[in-house]
């Protein structure tokens, strides 16, 4: 699959300029994350100041690609499932799946689940 750009959709008229906007829309693949993809991808962003707060502290980012190569080996069953996003041949983002029941002292921290009057089931927490 390849990712088409096509020609940019209007949207909107701005309500502070008064003026108009286009949005290109990029067609984007998924895929399992590969060990190539670590440096690139996962490490790069791990990185950066404001990304390190969130997702590293009291960690590496080194520390937390090792976890991740964990998961993505074809030794290990992992719970969580990486994948790499690509545009065209350009590996771009990456993203994670999982059930919160492979994790319990996380689901246990979130709160039991809430079902809304209409959409998905969210954590209370």
């Amino acid at each position: 699959m390849r990712a088409l750009l096509r020609e940019p959709a209007p949207c909107r008229t701005s309500v502070l300029s008064g003026k108009s906007c286009s949005v290109a829309t990029v067609a984007l693949r998924l895929r399992p994350m590969a060990e190539e993809d670590l440096p690139a991808v996962v490490q790069a962003w791990l990185r950066l100041s404001h990304v390190a707060r969130w997702w590293t502290p009291g960690t590496t980012a080194e520390e937390q690609v090792a976890r991740y190569r964990r998961r993505i080996s074809r030794d290990n069953c992992p719970a969580t499932v990486m994948l790499t996003v690509m545009q065209g041949r350009d590996p771009t983002g990456w993203c994670q799946w999982y059930r919160w029941a492979d994790y319990p002292a996380q689901a246990a921290a979130m709160g039991p689940p809430r079902r809304p009057a209409s959409g998905p089931v969210t954590s209370s927490g």
